[in-house]
This record gives C-alpha cells, sequence and structure tokens, in this order.
C-alpha cells in the first residue's frame, strides 16, 4: 500500500512486485515519484519463486525476469 511504501526506506527498496494493484494505483505513483521501478498486477508470481534469486524488473514495460 501507499502508506507502507512511504514508510520503507528508500535506500533498502530496489524495485516492488506487488500481486494486487495497476499502474495508476496509488503505490505505483508513489514508487514513480521515488524513482523505484514497480510492477503492479503480478498474480502469477509466488515469494517463493523469487526467494534468493537474482531478478530483473522492468517497471516501464511491467516485466519480470527471474534468474536472467
Amino acid at each position: 500500500s501507499a502508506p507502507m511504501l512511504a514508510e520503507f526506506p528508500k535506500e533498502f527498496l530496489a524495485g516492488i512486485i506487488s500481486i494486487r494493484g495497476s499502474n495508476n494505483s496509488h503505490a505505483a505513483i508513489l514508487a514513480r515519484a521515488m524513482g523505484v521501478p514497480a510492477v503492479m498486477g503480478c498474480q502469477n508470481v509466488s515469494p517463493t519463486l523469487l526467494e534468493k534469486k537474482e531478478i530483473l524488473l522492468d517497471g516501464y514495460a511491467g516485466e519480470v525476469i527471474v534468474s536472467p
């Protein structure tokens, strides 16, 4: 959510992947303002799939590439 994102220290945030939301959600707009790449509405991505893996996140194209 946008309030959670606003509280999170930016130096610990490389990108955002969310199973909910859209490119026009409050969290996505805040992420863009912070300069943080974000992909919203990723319903096919489970946290266990991403665990301990290198991830390429393209916020402009809305793509998440696991183990590029």
